[in-house]
């Protein structure tokens, strides 16, 4: 019984992020973290030349940001990761540091995290120019046939859904503050601060404390209004409701053959078929083509202006299969999987295509 409240509580969560699964078996599973979930960056080529250095960096119970910002200091040059993982992650993944200083060290030792030079590049890579990533996952069966669940994951096809980590980290709800402050919707804001979601931590609401603090402390009851989260932030978590609101539909119809931008075979090591959209921007809302259009419903209905989103935006993988993925049961509860996915797809999106997992453990 409790199984079914916690999958019933977490259907409603995904909706707050836009997220509208097709059917997924009634299984409840939690990551074992940290040491069950490893994840690695694959496929940048670093040569012995002069231009960019590139590191391999080994961290954990650090978020990569944090990393990066901690080598630009070391070294006296900005660095910058490919991707982003967050604290609870081990991860092994590529930091790029912009110029040369003379002499750089082959090993950097820092508060969590390892980093090695391997090379260097004549151009600078930009964010996600790997191509795959590799994930270790040890799970939890909470509820549910862990045979069952091998089964459907070795068949899953796996949507390029953004989850609760593009939302903000421990209270996954940035985008839900910048609805209410756009609209404006400013009672439905203030009860957004106050609201206790389930199956929240035990401290649900630091970040809204701080903000609170701040108002209290320049004598402004209504800062919180005037303030939302920082714009880059923002941003970022309205773009991804917006994708996830817009891949829900397409889900929904199974359009995805059809309103896909782009094919690409070089993002996984075999070459495999990945279909490509590019996630909303401006350009994107002046362009005619079928995913173009989903978008601009999307916004219309939600009541958002254009202008929030940025000029320009990359493309992601709207849906792709799996590159690689294999699933042992080690125990009456608990399995193995090793999954191989291009760049921009989460393995707990893989996870999720097939059944609930308990994401206050991600």
């Amino acid at each position: 019984m409790q199984a079914k409240k916690a999958v019933a509580l977490l259907r409603s969560l995904e909706r707050v992020w836009g997220i509208d699964w097709p059917p997924r078996l009634d299984i409840l599973v939690r990551i074992n973290r940290p040491l069950g979930f490893i994840v690695a960056e694959r496929r940048l080529r670093a040569r012995d030349s002069l231009g960019f250095l590139v590191y391999i960096v080994r961290k954990e119970g650090v978020p990569t940001g944090k990393v990066a910002v901690d080598i630009s200091r070391r070294l006296g040059a900005r660095a910058y990761p490919l991707g982003l993982k967050d604290a609870d992650a081990i991860a092994y993944q590529y930091i790029i540091v912009e110029s040369t200083p003379e002499g750089p060290p082959d090993r950097i030792e820092g508060e969590g995290y390892t980093a090695w030079l391997v090379g260097r590049r004549a151009k600078a890579p930009t964010t996600g120019a790997h191509l795959w990533n590799n994930f270790r996952l040890h799970i939890t069966v909470e509820a549910g046939d862990p045979h069952e669940f091998c089964r459907a994951l070795r068949s899953a096809l796996v949507p390029g859904f953004y989850g609760p980590q593009r939302f903000g980290v421990r209270r996954p709800t940035t985008h839900i503050y910048a609805l209410y402050s756009l609209l404006p919707e400013p009672g439905r804001l203030l009860a957004e601060y106050a609201y206790k979601y389930p199956l929240e931590g035990d401290k649900p609401y630091a970040y809204e404390a701080r903000i609170l603090e701040k108002a209290r402390a320049k004598g402004d009851p209504l800062l919180p209004l005037r303030e939302p989260p920082s714009s880059s932030v923002v941003r970022d978590a309205l773009q991804s409701y917006i994708w996830n609101r817009a891949l829900s539909q397409v889900l929904d119809k199974q359009g995805y053959p059809v309103v896909y931008e782009k094919k690409s075979r070089a993002l996984c090591p075999e070459e495999r078929r990945v279909l490509l959209a590019r996630l909303p921007s401006r350009a994107l809302l002046s362009s005619r083509h079928e995913w173009a259009r989903i978008v601009r419903r999307v916004i219309r209905w939600e009541g958002l202006p254009g202008y929030v989103l940025p000029g320009k935006a990359p493309m992601r993988p709207l849906v792709a299969e799996p590159c690689r993925i294999s699933c042992r049961v080690s125990s009456r509860n608990s399995l193995v999987s090793w999954i191989t996915l291009p760049r921009g797809l989460y393995a707990t999106s893989a996870i999720r295509a097939v059944s609930f997992v308990n994401w206050l453990n991600l």
